[in-house]
């Protein structure tokens, strides 16, 4: 599985049940890695329908690469069995990662520049286990800043 995930300064990324903040240039850059990929994205219905809500902000060419759940009753966590069947990108953003992490061989990691409250964290820890492929630094709409940070697994 292809991870892609959004977190604040202590690697928090939810808080009761819904992400913790949300920037349009964050979804561009997003759009320009996935059509880099060519990989599809899966995401669960509460970040599909985020996503359609604010697609005037949100590039035509991320949705080319979305696959829409099939319905909202569909459990939190299908899209997550689903990226890790086809190898393709996981968008999550309330969803907990535990059960999984053994599956994730690529991760797109954003970095908010601010601490929001958070009951779902990301474990840095994981990122051990991976090779730091790129990073880059560049400017949100609601954010000062926002750090990106391309990984692979490790593969000795």
């Amino acid at each position: 599985m292809k991870l892609i995930i959004c977190t604040d300064t202590r690697f928090g990324y939810s808080f009761n049940q819904r992400r913790q903040s949300s920037d349009r240039e964050v979804h561009q850059h997003m759009a320009g890695q996935l059509l880099k990929a060519e990989v599809p994205v899966s995401a669960n219905y509460y970040t599909t329908r985020s996503l359609l809500r604010n697609r005037e902000f949100i590039p035509d060419a991320f949705f080319e690469r979305l696959l829409l759940p099939a319905k909202e009753d569909d459990a939190p966590s299908d899209f997550l069995f689903t990226a890790a069947r086809d190898e393709i990108y996981a968008y999550v953003e309330n969803v907990s990662l535990i059960g999984y992490y053994h599956l994730i061989d690529e991760i797109l990691l954003y970095i908010w520049d601010k601490r929001y409250p958070a009951d779902l964290m990301f474990p840095a820890s994981l990122l051990s286990a991976f090779q730091l492929k790129e990073e880059e630094t560049f400017p949100g709409h609601s954010h000062e800043e926002i750090i990106f940070r391309h990984y692979v697994k490790r593969t000795e």
